[in-house]
């Protein structure tokens, strides 16, 4: 997977999944360690989704940590909004 416009590659690995309910992955082999976790819970006639992220550059991707924080957030919003369009469109 390429996130945002600077070309950050990173492997996803899901490691924790519960049907319906939510899902983690994990970000692998990249300058950033991160975790996402991904939560359903049912709102009224619909679904209610939330998003949380954490993670930590590492080694000598540290020097550009602020811009490598930034162009993971953007990709993340991307993604999100990717999502609720796909979703929304289906109802």
């Amino acid at each position: 997977m390429v996130a945002g416009k600077n070309k950050l590659p990173y492997d996803l690995t899901v490691d924790q999944y519960e049907q319906n309910r939510m899902y983690r992955f994990k970000g692998i082999g990249s300058a950033l360690d991160y975790k996402v976790i991904c939560g359903f819970d049912s709102s009224g006639a619909g679904t209610r989704v939330s998003i949380g992220v954490s993670g930590r550059v590492k080694g000598f991707a540290k020097i550009f940590g602020g811009t490598i924080g930034r162009t993971f957030r953007e990709a993340i919003t991307s993604s999100a909004e990717s999502l609720r369009t796909v979703l929304e469109s289906r109802t």
